[in-house]
C-alpha cells in the first residue's frame, strides 16, 4: 500500500490516509529466526516437488505456518499449493 501511495498522483494524502487509518491499528509481524528456518524447509520441499514459488510468497506463508495462522489473499493459485498452509480468499463471492 505504501508502494502504491508513492505511484499514485496523491503520494502524501495517500500516506496520510495509511499513518491515521491502517498503520495504527496493524501488528506487522517479523520475519524471526523460526520463519526464516520454515522458509528453508518450503523453499527446498516445494523446489523438489517442481513448484517453486517467489521469495516474498514463500516468507509471507513462512511466517503464517510458524504462527499457525490462517492466510487471508487474493492469490489462491500461489499459497495453495504450500503444503500445511491453511488460506483463505475474502475477495470470492460466497
Amino acid at each position: 500500500m505504501i508502494y502504491g501511495a508513492y505511484k499514485s498522483n496523491r503520494t502524501q494524502y495517500f500516506l496520510n490516509k495509511l499513518d491515521q487509518l491502517l498503520l495504527p491499528k496493524l501488528i506487522v509481524l517479523p520475519f524471526d529466526e523460526s520463519a526464516a528456518r520454515e522458509y528453508g524447509r518450503l523453499r527446498a520441499t516445494l523446489e523438489k516437488a517442481g513448484t517453486p514459488i517467489a521469495e516474498p510468497d514463500l516468507r509471507i506463508a513462512s511466517i503464517c505456518l510458524t504462527r499457525n495462522l490462517t492466510l487471508i489473499t487474493g492469490n489462491l493459485n500461489h499459497f495453495s499449493k504450500m503444503p500445511g498452509l491453511r488460506v483463505e480468499n475474502w475477495m470470492e463471492e460466497q
